[in-house]
């Protein structure tokens, strides 16, 4: 069986590495939990910073400086509430998981490629979670600790996502087992020099 490997991927693979699974996470706009409280919170900032804006601008006392102040409140609340989803669409569509023989590869080629390399040998506790229709994700490191609070829902810090996963998959749980399968055959397999 012979697996199609992205371009931006392939680049990254290692001489006689083989891949035994690719793919890319879910695409389009995607809702979590979190965006419960998000998209509120992002609308109501944006709409008293506007009315802040407005009432300025009403009572004739209207300053530079008041404005050049009340136009980044409007656009972080536009940000929280829409321009995140547009965001997060845009670094899924340029977002590449595999499991080869020998690690884990996460790659991000857009805006500025940052590759992600996990040693099958090397990889500790692995998680996976799974929705209704067999999608979902697998975690390689213990769950965030605000996991529990709002599950499925991503922390990222600088633009990267932590802890490391493979996050909206198709068949999670089938793609966990082969990581399992694949991370015991690296352990009884001598190391490539």
């Amino acid at each position: 069986m012979s697996i199609e490997v992205p371009s931006a991927l392939a680049r990254e693979l290692r001489e006689h590495e083989r891949v035994l699974w690719c793919a890319m996470p879910r695409q389009g706009i995607v809702l979590r939990w979190s965006d419960l409280i998000a998209v509120p919170m992002g609308l109501a900032w944006a709409a008293l910073a506007s009315l802040a804006g407005y009432a300025v601008l009403l009572s004739g006392k209207a300053t530079r400086i008041l404005l050049i102040v009340v136009v980044p409140f409007v656009l972080i609340g536009l940000y929280l509430a829409i321009g995140r989803f547009l965001v997060d669409r845009y670094q899924r569509s340029h977002t590449y998981y595999a499991v080869t023989d020998q690690r884990i590869v996460i790659l991000r080629d857009a805006p500025r490629p940052v590759a992600q390399s996990l040693s099958l040998a090397g990889l500790g506790e692995i998680t996976v979670y799974e929705r209704g229709d067999e999608s979902g994700g697998i975690i390689f490191a213990p769950p965030h600790r605000f996991s529990k609070i709002l599950p499925g829902s991503t922390f990222t810090h600088g633009g990267e996502s932590f802890p490391s996963s493979f996050a909206l998959i198709a068949q999670a749980r089938r793609v966990y087992e082969l990581i399992q399968t694949a991370k015991s055959n690296a352990s009884e397999r001598p190391p490539i020099r």
